[in-house]
């Protein structure tokens, strides 16, 4: 009953509605957020008792869109795609010294390994983000755009990708876009 008061205080007895986004992965600092949003909404009607439907309505807005951290993955960053500044001839480099790694590491294969270190799906990723790679000079493509371009299935990409890396020939930075409304381009 009291955890029930409780809850009433702090999301102060509104409504879930259907739109309403998930939960956040850190449920703690959800929750922190909600509390901060509702002491907000209370102080605010407190200094000004005229405009409370006013900050009702954007006390709603910003309860129904949930907190800004929710669709974040821990460890991304903010960042544009990193520029490749490999020449053609590096590249060259790079491909010959896969295609030799490729070549005989059947020879050191594990029990149950039928191609060795790297896998038909891991070459195909590979040749997938070289011709990226050559083509826009950038790489940020989804993992269903490999898995249409090195024709398999995205579980097999993830698989492929984590190979490569653990070889050397690719880092993964997990990064997101920030969408600047126009609310935050106007200098105050």
């Amino acid at each position: 009953m009291a955890s029930e008061e409780a809850s009433m205080q702090l999301d102060m007895n509104f409504p879930r509605t259907a739109g309403q986004a998930g939960r956040a992965r850190a449920k703690a600092r959800e929750a922190d957020w909600r509390r901060q949003l509702a002491r907000a909404f209370v102080y605010a009607t407190g200094q000004s008792p005229g405009e409370a439907a006013e900050l009702l309505a954007e006390y709603e807005r910003r309860e129904r869109e949930g907190p800004d951290f929710m669709r974040q993955r821990p460890g991304s960053v903010i960042a544009e795609a990193p520029l490749v500044t490999l020449d053609r001839n590096e590249r060259m480099r790079l491909v010959w010294k896969f295609r030799m790694l490729t070549r005989r590491s059947w020879v050191t294969k594990d029990t149950g390994k039928h191609r060795g270190v790297i896998t038909r799906t891991a070459e195909s990723v590979f040749g997938a983000l070289m011709y990226l790679t050559e083509k826009y000079g950038r790489l940020f493509p989804s993992l269903e755009g490999l898995a249409h371009l090195a024709m398999c299935c995205k579980q097999s990409v993830v698989t492929a990708l984590a190979d490569l890396e653990r070889l050397g020939f690719i880092t993964r930075i997990r990064r997101i876009r920030q969408v600047r409304a126009p609310a935050h381009s106007v200098a105050a």
